[in-house]
């Protein structure tokens, strides 16, 4: 019998084995479709968390939440402009909390169907996003376009921003990051990207687990584009180490189109027409200084940050540095709090 097997008629390891509360969980595990038309990204970064809020031109949102901690609340609906008003229907939920203790203690990345409507007044003014009750958002082309590449902080700062994206994508996995994760056990699992591409998982060797995180063409970000892979070796302690790297390649463009400034929206190319690379590198885990993993948690090692293009660099970054999730004095965000 398999892992799944296992899960199901309920022996010991099914405690770790969270499969609701999708009624067709083992058809699909993540319900969502890539969105269609032109999208435009904005961004707030604020002392204890920072917000990404992706809108499409056809009327789709996706809204995530990154804590300092690197934890992540995310939610993917509907949304319309009604007036000055921001109307937004929330259809699923995700929640990937920073837990502690043995892995296979852990809940991991979970999600839920909802349906949950508000509304927020919300006014646009050129690159910037006011709305009421969350703050004041800046577009993230701005945020792309005020980084500079040539210095060590701008590239810490695009590494922030990468990281962001990465840990959207990675709360849409159900049970990564907890005991649950053995359901993808010799069976490779895909998720959509919110614009395009995929993200895959699949865990191997069991009782000394390899998990291979795979993207491909992957972008949940306007500006980020993703392939390669991370790989994990551990202990079922959720010791050991990471190794591989991921691609990336940095997009823009200066058009804008779609639902205007004044309103909550403005839009940019999300893959229909020609948007110029900004920055296009690699993000590495290992094996050279790899990422140690100590109970599920980074505890050691670095990452390289190799850039191609605009300039030629290879930094190396501690491991401490993507445990705090902290933007608020990168590119145009500097200063914003004040404002």
């Amino acid at each position: 019998m398999n892992v799944l097997g296992l899960c199901l008629v309920g022996l010991p390891l099914a405690a770790a084995c969270n499969l609701g509360p999708f009624p067709d969980f083992l058809e699909r595990l993540d319900p969502l479709d890539p969105v269609e038309g032109d999208v435009k990204g904005w961004i707030l970064a604020e002392e204890n968390q920072t917000q990404v809020l992706i809108l499409s031109e056809s009327g789709r949102f996706m809204h995530s939440v990154v804590g300092r901690n690197t934890s992540v609340a995310l939610e993917i609906g509907d949304f319309a402009i009604s007036g000055q008003q921001l109307v937004m229907h929330s259809e699923l939920r995700y929640e990937f909390p920073r837990e502690s203790g043995p892995v296979s203690n852990r809940a991991g990345a979970q999600s839920e169907q909802i349906d949950k409507e508000r509304s927020r007044d919300a006014m646009r003014d050129g690159e910037r996003l006011t709305i009421d009750g969350w703050g004041t958002f800046v577009s993230t082309s701005d945020y792309i376009a005020g980084l500079d590449l040539l210095t060590l902080s701008g590239r810490g700062c695009l590494l922030k921003y990468i990281q962001l994206s990465i840990r959207t994508a990675q709360s849409r996995i159900r049970n990564f990051g907890g005991g649950g994760t053995v359901i993808y056990h010799n069976n490779q699992s895909t998720f959509g990207g919110f614009l395009s591409g995929e993200q895959t998982i699949i865990v191997e060797n069991l009782l000394s687990p390899d998990t291979t995180i795979s993207y491909r063409d992957f972008r949940d970000f306007p500006e980020i584009h993703l392939d390669g892979r991370i790989v994990s070796h551990v202990s079922t302690a959720g010791d050991g180490f990471l190794e591989d790297s991921i691609s990336y390649r940095i997009l823009g463009s200066g058009d804008e189109s779609g639902l205007g400034h004044g309103g909550a929206g403005g839009s940019a190319p999300s893959g229909g027409g020609e948007e110029a690379e900004l920055a296009r590198g690699r993000l590495v885990y290992g094996p050279d200084d790899a990422i140690r993993i100590g109970q599920g948690d980074v505890v050691g090692g670095s990452y390289e940050l190799v850039m191609d293009a605009p300039t030629l660099a290879a930094d190396i970054f501690p491991w401490q540095f993507l445990n705090d999730l902290d933007l608020r004095e990168c590119s145009v965000l500097a200063g914003e709090e004040s404002q």
